[in-house]
């Protein structure tokens, strides 16, 4: 939506597969809005989302449940999109999402599993505000049901004159002109192509003749000439420079010398041609050491190999992911600073639960923690209104990952209103939130070992486990989380009450009160130190710690919806901030988009020379 009306920015289609035309007509038409906006999510992320559908019973997909599973499971995985609302709009009128449905394309792409894109660009002017997003959404077996009943007149004005198919982008990119690229352009990583026309050539009366148009080739051949002892490994037979190589200690071969205009052609044959199947520098090298030289072959093919984009964008990572751990210091004193997240449970309780919203504080290591039956902004809201502000007063700081349960304008409101900062993790990194993400790792496998008799009372024992949590020695800080947050001793219903106990005067108890607490506190914020420091030490050991400048070029890791074939790196990405060591804002090249990622998902760009 703009200040002039709706404009379209993108198309997106999709065929179906073989499993997904088995669907019921909710599923398909389901399945076909939740593709829609997966797909087009860094356009739609964080903001207002309008839908129109052509599938009445679709209109109430975010107010209530379906009695489908599978439905059930999308709406949990658009849980976090903001959607506003959904509309019905007769099929008739839904021309524009129709419209790539029923626009011809070759039979090239219908036998296409993964259906192209069709894409239009528009020119937005600048607004300051956040827009809403509007998505269309329609399946192929609605369209054609529609065409049947309705034709639309082809016209040379007819606004699908703007939609590209394959073949026609094909006839475009032979028929069309060079013209000059702006450096951003430059940029964009371009597959290599191999000729297909012309039989790869490395004779020697190839060599020869390049040879014979490089200077310095020219040069070094009159030089062996006039004074053939300074030159003992350099030998000229028949016009040709060959260099004799020590191989095995003691056997010496004679290789041409290549020329630089040969180097690329090598370079894409004994790397890029699928005979040589793309393989790492180790492969390439030992393949080509034997046939020819040149002057520093490693290095050249060192950096051939990382500028590939194809191997960048492919190739799995043996190495530790770059960036070193982050030490953050402990807070002063307790409910300072707390953590929050939700953890799901795979079976609903009989009760109703499947969640269970789990607040920790950073210092004392104390848990709160409450079954519910859904992820939502209220629960997360009331929980820390109830169980914590009102309970124990207002708290500093409260972490969080980015769900829209957590990032939201209620939860917004309460913390401006109380005086707390709300920070949030990075995108899909949960070592921002390690803490209470440790303790569900914990809780989770002592809820295991109780409710296996009866699957679905796991919720009955939650409270148990929490309080067995607070009442143990925490590894960390080397004290009782009860006793570190409230200055007391927790007596445990398994210890017998004592009959006599002597009272102090007011004023000495709360003076050695108040010293213990001070000590205990101290001293937990040393051994958290000295835990972080080993922790830091172990996660450091053999990791890289690359720093980005402004303007560097980055691929960024494909985190989610990626298959086994897809790639794994995507961009390039330009740094244009940096928050701190670790934390960088990059935006793509082409479309301009921004997002904040983690350097453990960012790798250099290198561009081919």
């Amino acid at each position: 939506m703009t200040l002039n009306g709706s404009k379209v920015i993108k198309y997106v289609s999709k065929k179906f597969n073989s499993a997904q035309q088995k669907y019921s007509t909710t599923e398909r038409e389901c399945l076909a809005l939740v593709w829609c906006i997966q797909k087009l999510k860094e356009y739609i992320w964080g903001r207002p989302i309008q839908i129109e559908t052509d599938h009445c019973p679709l209109c109430s997909f975010n107010k209530k449940k379906f009695q489908n599973s599978r439905i059930e499971r999308w709406q949990l995985e658009l849980s976090e999109y903001d959607i506003t609302k959904i509309t019905y709009k007769r099929g008739k009128c839904n021309c524009d999402a129709d419209l790539v449905s029923r626009f011809p394309y070759d039979e090239a792409d219908i036998d296409d599993t993964d259906h192209p894109l069709r894409i239009r660009h528009y020119t937005q002017p600048v607004v300051n505000y956040i827009t809403t997003m509007q998505v269309n959404a329609i399946t192929r077996s609605k369209a054609k049901q529609l065409s049947t009943k309705q034709s639309i007149p082809s016209s040379p004005t007819s606004s699908s004159s703007n939609i590209i198919t394959r073949s026609k982008a094909k006839r475009n990119n032979n028929s069309s002109v060079s013209e000059p690229t702006s450096a951003s352009s430059s940029l964009t990583p371009t597959s290599t192509v191999l000729p297909s026309s012309s039989i790869i050539d490395f004779s020697m009366d190839r060599i020869r003749n390049e040879q014979m148009n490089d200077m310095d080739i020219q040069t070094r051949i009159k030089n062996i000439n006039n004074n053939p002892k300074q030159y003992l490994n350099d030998i000229v037979d028949e016009q040709i420079l060959y260099k004799l190589v020590t191989r095995n200690a003691h056997t010496k071969i004679q290789l041409p010398w290549i020329s630089k205009s040969m180097i690329p052609d090598i370079l894409l044959a004994y790397h890029d041609h699928p005979f040589s199947g793309h393989f790492g520098v180790n492969r390439t090298y030992n393949k080509i050491k034997d046939k020819f030289y040149w002057f520093n072959m490693l290095n050249t093919i060192k950096q051939y190999i990382r500028s590939c984009t194809q191997c960048v964008q492919f190739n799995v990572r043996r190495q530790k992911k770059p960036g070193l751990l982050q030490k953050e210091p402990p807070p002063e004193g307790a409910f300072e600073v707390m953590q929050m997240d939700f953890w799901k449970s795979s079976i609903r309780s009989s009760d109703g639960n499947q969640y269970v919203l789990i607040i920790t504080d950073r210092l004392t290591k104390y848990v709160f923690a409450r079954a519910l039956p859904s992820e939502n902004a209220k629960d997360a809201a009331e929980m820390l209104f109830e169980d914590i502000i009102l309970k124990h007063g207002a708290i500093r700081c409260i972490q969080s990952d980015q769900g829209s349960h957590f990032h939201n304008e209620l939860l917004s409101a309460i913390t401006k209103l109380t005086g707390c900062k709300q920070t949030f993790s990075i995108p899909y990194h949960p070592m921002s939130n390690g803490q209470v993400e440790r303790f569900n790792s914990t809780f989770c496998d002592q809820l295991k070992k109780y409710h296996h008799d009866n699957v679905n009372d796991w919720d009955i024992y939650l409270q148990s486990i929490v309080w067995a949590y607070n009442s143990g020695i925490h590894s960390v800080t080397g004290f009782i989380p009860y006793e570190l947050t409230f200055n007391r001793r927790l007596i445990s219903p398994f210890e017998f009450s004592i009959s006599k106990f002597t009272m102090l005067k007011p004023n000495d108890y709360w003076v050695k009160a108040n010293k213990f607490k001070k000590l205990a506190l101290r001293a937990a914020r040393f051994n958290i130190e000295q835990q972080q420091q080993l922790s830091k030490l172990r996660y450091d050991k053999g990791r890289a710690n690359p720093n980005y400048a402004l303007n560097d070029m980055v691929w960024v890791k494909i985190l989610v919806g990626r298959s086994k074939l897809d790639p794994r790196y995507h961009g390039p990405f330009r740094i244009i901030k940096r928050i701190n060591e670790i934390k960088y804002i990059v935006e793509h090249v082409q479309d301009h988009y921004q997002k904040e990622e983690h350097v453990n998902n960012l790798i250099q760009f290198y561009e081919r020379d």
